[in-house]
C-alpha cells in the first residue's frame, strides 16, 4: 500500500543515532511515495537521500484554523473563554526519554483543568486522533470522573472508516 507522510515533524538527522538510522530505513521502504514536513527539510532530505522520494516543506495544518472556523458566529468566539487541551498517549514522555510517568501526566492535566476552572475558563479535552491518544483520554476521563461533554473521544478504527466508504 502506498504511504504518504504529510506534514510530519522529524528529529535532526544523525547517522550515529540508532533512531535516525531506523527512520531512514523505514523511509527507504518501497511503499513510501512522498514526504512533506513542517520542520527541518534538510534532515528529511538526508533521511531519503539515495531515493527518488519527493519531499517538500509545508505549513502546519493548524495555520488554516481560521478557514476551518469561518462561519462560526464572531460573538461566540469572542465571548467564549474556552481552552482546548490536546491530550497525548500515556507513554509519550517515556518514549522520548523523559522521566514523566503516566500518573504524573494525569496529575498535570487535572492541575491544568483546576487552574483553568479557577480562572473562569471552560475547557475541552481532545486528541489528534491517534488510537493510543484516544485510549488514554477515554481512560483518563472515566477514571477521574470528568464529564464526557468536556472531552471529544472519537476512537478511529479501520472498520469504521471502511463502513463509511
Amino acid at each position: 500500500m502506498p504511504v504518504l507522510f504529510s506534514s510530519i515533524g522529524v528529529e535532526p538527522y544523525d547517522e550515529s543515532n540508532p533512531e535516525s538510522r531506523q527512520l531512514k530505513e523505514v523511509l527507504h521502504l518501497p511503499c513510501v511515495r512522498q514526504i512533506t514536513t513542517r520542520v527541518d527539510l534538510a534532515s528529511v532530505e538526508k533521511y531519503v537521500q539515495g531515493t527518488d522520494i519527493p519531499v517538500a516543506h509545508v505549513s502546519d495544518p493548524a495555520v488554516f484554523s481560521d478557514v476551518v472556523f469561518e462561519g462560526v458566529p464572531a460573538g461566540a468566539q469572542k465571548s467564549s473563554r474556552r481552552v482546548g487541551l490536546v491530550v497525548t498517549r500515556a507513554g509519550i514522555f517515556k518514549d522520548n526519554g523523559i522521566d514523566f510517568s503516566e500518573s504524573r501526566q494525569r496529575r498535570l492535566w487535572l492541575e491544568v483543568i483546576d487552574l483553568l476552572t479557577e480562572r473562569g475558563y471552560d475547557y475541552r479535552l481532545f486528541t489528534t486522533g491517534h488510537f493510543s491518544d484516544e485510549v488514554f483520554l477515554d481512560s483518563f476521563i472515566k477514571a477521574k470522573g470528568i464529564p464526557a461533554a468536556k472531552a471529544a473521544v472519537t476512537v478511529n478504527s479501520p472498520e469504521r472508516r471502511c463502513s463509511r466508504a
